[in-house]
């Protein structure tokens, strides 16, 4: 068990994890999440219970790339990955290197439990073309994870997390906006139509390979939260980079 502060984080819940992913081909599947500060610390859970402090040292998470990025801010650089109130948040200020670890952690995870719904998988970033099919929702001309060009819904409320009108945002759309002066929980904002939450905006997502992200983020302009757009990268930690992973069936 993991404490997050004075809380207790449980183990990774396999049966929700397999139940929750989302096919986007056939032995094809994706989180319909951004990958949580809860599931991160308890793979660092895991692997500080197994004593490697290599591993340890390249998965940790580094808070003071809030101050690197010219971002500082006491509350989130204490807070952000310690208090249970951030626990359904999106993981950020990891390297691409402990993404892929935690990719390898999980797929150990889910291949030795007996609530997975397959005999073996393999747990992985995904590819630019695998995300953007993703983000796109079966429609092959979409701008962004939702239907047209707008940021805005028909009420007016802003469609995710992006850098904006921050203090209009908050006004608008309430509490799904609040929070745009910095990241959104997971399952914050409305899914695109095959269910996955926060493609676009919220934090920029990694992919398999460490030199771009793409989705845009919190810290980000519209006008990168594009499908199409690219946001380089140089795979060390920042404030606004996050991922999601994608689960291939090696075994039914």
């Amino acid at each position: 068990m993991l404490i997050l502060g004075n809380h207790l984080l449980a183990q990774p819940d396999i049966k929700k994890i397999s139940k929750t992913m989302v096919e986007l081909s056939e032995g094809l599947f994706i989180s319909p999440y951004e990958v949580s500060n809860e599931l991160y610390h308890a793979f660092l859970q895991s692997i500080a219970t197994n004593g490697n402090d290599g591993e340890i040292a390249l998965a940790q998470i580094d808070s003071a790339a809030w101050s690197r990025n010219a971002l500082y801010n006491m509350p989130y650089t204490e807070y952000y990955h310690k208090h249970p109130a951030y626990a359904n948040y999106p993981v950020v200020n990891i390297s691409h290197q402990g993404a892929e670890m935690f990719c390898e952690w999980l797929t150990n995870q889910i291949n030795t439990s007996d609530k997975s719904k397959w005999k073996k998988v393999k747990v992985r970033l995904p590819s630019e073309m695998e995300w953007m099919m993703a983000a796109k929702g079966g429609f092959t001309d979409a701008v962004y994870a939702w239907k047209g060009e707008e940021l805005r819904n028909m009420k007016g409320q802003y469609v995710c997390n992006f850098k904006g009108e921050k203090i209009d945002a908050a006004k608008i759309a309430g509490s799904l906006t609040e929070n745009t002066t910095i990241t959104a929980p997971v399952s914050a904002y409305w899914p695109n139509t095959i269910g996955l939450y926060n493609m676009c905006g919220n934090v920029a997502e990694m992919l398999s390979t460490p030199d771009m992200l793409k989705g845009g983020s919190w810290y980000h302009p519209a006008q990168l939260l594009r499908i199409d757009a690219r946001i380089p990268y140089d795979g060390k930690a920042a404030p606004y980079a996050g991922f999601r992973f994608v689960l291939e069936v090696v075994e039914e």
